[in-house]
């Protein structure tokens, strides 16, 4: 049988079928011997077990995945963000829209708090950008009326939804950081094409290798200037590039090793 996990709770796996019957489940211990961790979001095949459980026997290939949360099969990122107090560092969520893009994930930049602080700048910012954006209250519900039915909840495992209209959200806990060190090495290589803004003039550049921070002819730096793209996106990008330009694949291993 086929289905999609749609909750990962202390070992076990609650998979869905296209039906609607959900299945409790178990991984094969090939799995672990390989060092593969079935996820929220997986398509796999499952077989019925004496017991009444199911036996996961494989995982379907992945659109994308991610360790932090620890998710697959992602089609949009929805980023929350709000000019309310606290207010949010626009840095951080270009670091998340750069992430999205390496992962192959549309963004969605979700402008919460817009019962404080309408946040007209911010959500300029990124529609010039060309993000799509939504501004809703969580207060109030303005926005989200989709959601209403949720109500307020501690999130304490990463669980799949669906919703009325038929697409499909994954709720995840918190989490202080959203990267490992091998995203940000995957991100190092292709950083100037996870900024989708700049994808026009990255081939314009007087010299090749061009890391469109300081050069001079660098066709990205031109468009900055000619206001084509948003001054504080490239602020972003350079803050970004300064930060992983240093960082090296030996990284990646000692981390795993630990």
């Amino acid at each position: 049988m086929r289905g999609r996990i749609q909750r990962a709770l202390s070992g076990f796996y609650y998979v869905k079928c296209a039906d609607g019957q959900l299945y409790t489940c178990k991984a094969r211990g090939k799995f672990r011997r390989e060092g593969i961790s079935p996820l929220v979001g997986d398509d796999v095949e499952f077989c019925e077990v004496p017991g009444g459980e199911g036996r996961i026997d494989e995982i379907l290939p992945r659109r994308n995945s991610f360790d932090r949360p620890s998710v697959a099969n992602i089609d949009q990122m929805v980023i929350v963000c709000s000019q309310a107090i606290p207010k949010t560092d626009p840095y951080l969520v270009d670091r998340m829209t750069a992430i999205a893009a390496l992962k192959g994930c549309d963004v969605l930049i979700c402008i919460n708090k817009c019962d404080l602080d309408p946040a007209d700048a911010l959500r300029e910012y990124y529609e010039n950008a060309g993000f799509r954006t939504v501004s809703v209250s969580a207060e109030t519900g303005e926005g989200i009326e989709a959601l209403r039915g949720r109500g307020r909840h501690t999130t304490r495992h990463v669980e799949l939804y669906e919703l009325p209209c038929g697409a499909e959200i994954i709720d995840t806990p918190g989490f202080s950081s959203f990267e490992t060190t091998g995203l940000n090495l995957e991100l190092k290589e292709k950083l100037p094409e996870c900024f989708l803004d700049f994808s026009p003039y990255l081939g314009d550049c007087q010299f090749v290798g061009c890391s469109h921070t300081k050069e001079k002819g660098c066709s990205v730096r031109q468009a900055v200037k000619d206001g084509r793209i948003v001054r504080g996106r490239h602020e972003s990008y350079c803050r970004l590039y300064d930060e992983l330009k240093d960082l090296r694949e030996w990284n990646a291993g000692s981390q795993k090793r630990r």
